[in-house]
């Protein structure tokens, strides 16, 4: 007889205990596994791809995607952080749109920021900003002053991403980064990712809807330095743009 695909005991179990179960349960999908074995080596070695496009409709699975690369990426770092301790294996930040809902800057590079902190465990390998208005407390805390102004806040960025050398630095919900005000050029947001990846050669990986690849379009600087993994319902392919 072959084995129940559920524990038998809840046959005798409460309706809100059965719905508490299936609502836990997570099983394995075969196409996000092979979307995993595909983007392995594309952060292994990712040579001059220095932007990684990760799209498809909401619910294909990118989100575990990115949890998954993570952790794998945190488990390939481990010799390494046994020596090198102000070192992060990867970051993470969301995109959030203010209730204007138009992309602000200065709020995105905070976020950024506090995103390479890890201020408890790295207390001992403070980063060093090279601006004023922005530093890391006694007890680690980061502060960012009020004042500051988007160019201190881009530079703060890049230096912190210098000395935490994440694997890779991914973006998600980055569509929300074309949503800019009317008075900003779109092709600001692709320029400066490209020269953020370039100036730190820190892979970034760009999570979001089939909208991002509207930065593909815009100029051919962003799309040069670029790989697609791209999603059709949980199905991978990948094309790189030279």
């Amino acid at each position: 007889m072959d084995k129940p695909l559920f524990p038998v005991e809840l046959l005798k179990a409460s309706q809100k205990e059965r719905l508490d179960y299936y609502d836990s349960y997570t099983m394995g999908h075969p196409l996000l596994d092979d979307a995993f074995e595909q983007l392995k080596p594309i952060i292994r070695e990712c040579g001059e791809s220095l932007i990684i496009f990760i799209v498809g409709p909401t619910g294909a699975g990118k989100t575990k995607l990115v949890e998954l690369a993570r952790k794998w990426v945190t488990e390939q770092a481990f010799p390494q952080l046994e020596t090198d301790r102000g070192h992060i294996p990867s970051a993470l930040v969301e995109v959030v749109l203010p209730k204007s809902g138009l992309f602000n800057a200065k709020d995105h590079l905070k976020r950024c920021l506090y995103a390479l902190n890890e201020p408890e465990q790295l207390i001992d390998y403070k980063i060093k900003y090279g601006v004023q208005g922005i530093y890391n407390s006694d007890t680690g805390e980061l502060v960012i002053k009020p004042r500051i102004i988007e160019t201190e806040l881009g530079w703060a960025l890049e230096q912190a991403l210098k000395y935490r050398r994440p694997q890779i630095f991914f973006i998600d919900e980055a569509h929300h980064l074309l949503s800019v005000a009317s008075g900003r050029k779109l092709t600001d947001v692709p320029e400066a990712i490209k020269s953020l990846a370039n100036r730190t050669k820190i892979l970034h990986g760009l999570v979001g809807t089939y909208e991002l690849l509207t930065l593909h379009d815009i100029g051919d600087q962003l799309s040069r330095r670029s790989v697609y993994p791209i999603f059709r319902t949980s199905i991978c392919s990948t094309k790189s743009y030279k």
